[in-house]
């Protein structure tokens, strides 16, 4: 049995360069499973409270508007869906901290006992993408987030770097009612819209970036474990059974332990996932309403648009990391059969149609249960969500 790793050696192997940056960004948003005392939860409460004041705000705008003008509505839904979203998140991270600790610990347990060159190489190959394109999703999210909070007052820095004879007044923020709050003001506004843009995105960094990370962790592991297949077959053409024996029990328990790896990691992002999912089906629906309304005010249109865009690319990058996981597995099952397989022993060959058995059912990512997370399924819910814009504008 392989010796289970101790919870500070996990936290230490996380400093390694390829996760650093994930694991900062949890211990920001209070996320990191592995951080011990009261800070963690402190910081938990304070991005729930920044989120929660959001949901109050615009619950209250959606109680105002809804039935007596759509328009201000459908805008007031979209950051109203950002914020349950984001909280949604926030909660399903804190509350399956147990889970992500199993996670973790699989991923370390697995680069240390992973010493083969080819294989290591291979992990180092599917980490190093996998920071790529996290820094790519973090300077995505942190620029839409930085569009729709600052461009409404960009005029104000007109005023200092361009002045006219009158000032130019800050675009509107938003068409919502802030009759329960003194804030009317332009700079309040400012001082809001920047701190709870600045939380919601952090929430969603700090766990879509660590899924895509864990995910091509997994895409790793699948690799090798066709890797083993290969070099079993080619040992056994060496006359080498036994230990072509050998390399097949390994990939075979490899495997499992894959499977074991993905199905922890889909039940504690599952609730998250269904979410997103409902979201987007919200977004885009209440978005493109808002887009049409808004045509000829192009300020508007541009910052609703990228807002809607964001949400958008967020779930595609979900759903399109699903797809990766579904045809990675497929794979598995025809690996075999593109190897000179018969040329194992008998008992190698039973091994092999265990393994095979194994994967003839390719494994996914769902959320609630409900829905696979793939692009065909991604599709499915933009149609959704479009079809619903007729529904809604029946109530304009």
């Amino acid at each position: 049995m392989t010796e289970e790793m101790k919870q500070n050696e996990v936290d230490d192997f996380f400093d390694l360069h390829y996760f650093a940056l994930n694991k900062k960004f949890q211990i920001i948003c209070g996320l990191w499973p592995l951080e011990t005392g009261y800070l963690k939860y402190l910081k938990q409460g304070a991005m729930a409270s920044v989120i929660i004041s959001n949901l109050i705000l615009f619950g209250h705008a959606l109680g105002v508007f809804c039935g007596t003008n759509m328009d201000y509505c459908c805008e007031n839904m979209i950051p109203m869906v950002y914020s349950t979203s984001a909280i949604f998140k926030l909660i399903s991270i804190s509350t399956t901290g147990a889970k992500f600790i199993g996670i973790y610990r699989m991923i370390a347990r697995n680069w240390r006992n992973t010493t083969d060159k080819v294989e290591r190489s291979i992990l180092e190959n599917y980490s190093l993408i996998s920071k790529r394109l996290s820094l790519i999703y973090i300077n995505a999210f942190a620029g839409t987030a930085t569009i729709v909070t600052q461009l409404p007052f960009f005029p104000l820095l007109l005023n200092v770097i361009i002045p006219l004879n009158e000032s130019r007044e800050p675009m509107i923020v938003i068409n919502t009612d802030y009759s329960i709050t003194p804030y009317t003001k332009s700079v309040h506004l400012w001082v809001h819209y920047s701190l709870t843009g600045i939380v919601t995105a952090a929430v969603f960094i700090a766990t879509d970036a660590t899924f895509l990370l864990v995910v091509f962790q997994i895409l790793a592991i699948f690799e090798i474990v066709k890797q083993r297949i290969r070099q079993a077959v080619l040992v056994a053409k060496e006359n080498s059974e036994q230990k072509s024996y050998g390399i097949l029990i390994k990939a075979v328990q490899l495997h499992y332990d894959a499977i074991q790896f993905l199905q922890l990691t889909d039940e504690a992002n599952s609730l998250q996932f269904f979410a997103g999912l409902a979201g987007t089906i919200f977004t885009i629906s209440f978005g493109s309403i808002s887009l049409l309304i808004r045509m000829d005010a192009y300020a508007d249109f541009f910052r609703i648009g990228v807002l809607t865009t964001g949400y958008l690319f967020q779930l595609f990058i979900l759903c399109l990391l699903g797809e990766l996981i579904i045809n990675s597995s497929s794979e598995l099952f025809i690996i075999p059969m593109l190897t000179d397989w018969h040329d194992l022993p008998i008992k190698s060959k039973k091994l092999i149609l265990i393994f095979m058995g194994r994967t003839i059912r390719p494994s996914f990512y769902t959320a609630g249960g409900l829905y696979t997370m793939n692009v065909q399924n991604f599709a499915a819910i933009i149609k959704t969500a479009v079809s619903y814009i007729a529904v809604i504008l029946q109530f304009r």
